[in-house]
């Protein structure tokens, strides 16, 4: 993908002007604009070649082709919006002035960031956007509202996910009307029966819209959904599809109910349903074949094993055909899969199976992930292998060595202990380790040293300027010794660690009573330990 995004001419080789950094992470978004998703599709008509369906899947499929040469690539455009990480000597001390600087280096930025005083200011501008965006030579759906101040942008702090400072206003979706033609019922790999309206096909936005998830029962009952309803039609955030309502006017003749299913669709067991119909759920787990295919594909996914190639379709077969049974039989398959599906060719068998060998090596905090228990993501998995560092480990905690952990709540310790104690699972797991070369997240593999070090599953916040260590290389370290390094200061933070002229924080923690640690004494402490 890096290869392909140095092709984006409007993302310079290199940067021009005054005060450049010699580190810098600048963030953005690559897009392309009407007008010249409209020419590529024309040129691929002319070469008879797939059209693209919208300009967002464009977009993310032409930085995903492997021939960088692709002729299409040129339509591809970036636009800035801010900065990541930055030398502390950069001192511009707002969002907006940022941005200007970051176009003096020769980055494009938008045309439409504006500073504002006031929510009247805010929604003065937000309708004038709304009002000219049909004119507009590129898709938006809303405008981003920012705290200018960087200082405030870093009290406010954020999540893993989305920063506190920064909110999306969106514009009211469009609507369309379509009839519901029958229902599918949609087996998630935690076994949750998902109905999904299948619809007389409407375009929303140039996406053709043919099947619209209705999410749970609950949701059915709500709107009064029945079948061979009209219905109203939209795409939340230009992107996702969803009904909003019946059109209760186009309905004649009698209602036809949509029904609770009572047998699985696929392994035809027999469902549990909750008392508010929110949830249905196949409760057979891994002996359900369309869970086990969710799970294995989970397995294989980026946020597991990574193992290329392997897409939803493909290990379909695979299971239809009983190859693969549990997560041990992938790397049994060997040479044998390109006779296995006569259709993925010899070239993508040996691609496949090199990823196999190479996902191989794995941390013990993508395996847990890798294993698709439920509510236990990659973060969650990073504080189990912080504090577990074996399969072995794990397989022997209690529920109260797990619950103990913080970031852990009572769902997610009841879901990773029930998982270890079942039978199946934990032979699966043991099965799994004599495949793969686990590796634990933490250079010393003593379990003690992890444990007995005082910043381990503590929070810890920074303020001034170190001598001994750059910033991020002292966070690093807190992370390594499985702490946890905090943005702001709250009543929840353990230590403050201080260097030259410390600032805000530091008052702050005062007033809180946090315990201070000098530089000095963080080198000392850390000195036992790495």
């Amino acid at each position: 993908m890096t290869s392909n995004v140095r092709i984006i001419r409007s993302i310079p080789k290199k940067l021009v002007g005054e005060k450049i950094p010699k580190k810098i992470e600048i963030r953005g978004e690559i897009f392309m604009l009407k007008s010249d998703f409209a020419k590529m599709n024309n040129e691929a008509i002319r070469k008879c070649m797939k059209q693209f369906s919208n300009i967002r899947n464009a977009s993310s499929g032409l930085l995903r082709q492997k021939n960088i040469k692709n002729f299409f690539m040129k339509n591809l455009m970036f636009c800035c919006y801010g900065f990541g990480y930055y030398p502390k000597y950069t001192r511009i001390l707002n969002h907006y002035d940022r941005l200007k600087q970051v176009h003096n280096w020769g980055l494009p930025i938008s045309g439409y960031n504006i500073l504002l005083n006031s929510s009247h200011d805010i929604l003065k501008f937000y309708h004038h956007i709304e009002n000219i965006r049909k004119f507009l030579n590129f898709d938006i759906d809303g405008i981003v509202i920012k705290v200018n101040s960087i200082y405030l942008q870093n009290k406010l702090g954020y999540t893993h996910r989305v920063p506190h400072w920064a909110v999306a206003l969106k514009f009211l979706d469009k609507e369309k009307i379509s009839k519901i033609l029958k229902i599918e019922y949609q087996i998630g790999r935690t076994g949750v029966i998902t109905p999904v309206a299948i619809v007389n096909p409407v375009c929303i936005s140039n996406v053709i819209i043919r099947r619209v998830s209705l999410y749970n029962f609950s949701e059915i009952k709500k709107l009064d959904i029945c079948l061979e309803d009209f219905v109203k039609i939209k795409r939340s955030g230009d992107v996702i599809p969803k009904i909003t309502c019946v059109v209760k006017e186009y309905r004649f003749g009698q209602k036809k109910e949509i029904f609770l299913p009572r047998l699985c669709p696929s392994c035809k067991s027999k469902l549990k349903i909750d008392e508010k119909l929110v949830k249905v759920y196949c409760i057979k787990g891994l002996a359900c074949k369309e869970q086990l295919k969710k799970t294995l594909y989970y397995f294989c996914s980026k946020e597991g094993l990574n193992i290329s190639g392997l897409g939803l379709k493909t290990i379909s077969k695979l299971v239809d055909k009983n190859y693969v049974k549990n997560f041990s039989d992938f790397f049994n398959l060997e040479s044998k899969l390109s006779m296995i599906l006569c259709d993925i060719g010899k070239k993508n068998s040996y691609n496949i199976i090199n990823s196999i060998n190479s996902s191989k090596n794995i941390s013990f905090s993508r395996f847990l992930c890798a294993l698709g228990i439920n509510e236990i993501g990659l973060t969650k998995s990073k504080i189990l292998s912080n504090h577990f560092l074996s399969v072995t480990d794990l397989i022997k905690a209690t529920f109260n060595d797990i619950i103990s952990l913080k970031g852990i709540g009572f769902i997610a310790a009841k879901n990773i202990f029930q998982f270890i104690n079942d039978s199946n699972s934990r032979n699966m797991m043991l099965n799994l380790s004599k495949n793969l070369n686990i590796f634990s997240n933490h250079k010393s593999s003593n379990s003690l040293i992890i444990n007995t070090n005082p910043f381990f599953h503590k929070k810890v916040v920074f303020s001034g300027a170190l001598k001994t260590f750059a910033r991020i290389a002292a966070q690093n370290i807190i992370k390594k010794l499985g702490g946890y390094v905090m943005s702001h200061v709250s009543k929840k933070t353990d230590y403050i660690i201080i260097g030259n002229n410390p600032g805000v924080k530091f008052i702050r923690s005062n007033e809180l009573n946090i315990k201070v640690i000098l530089e000095q004494d963080f080198k000392e402490i850390i000195k036992q330990f790495l």
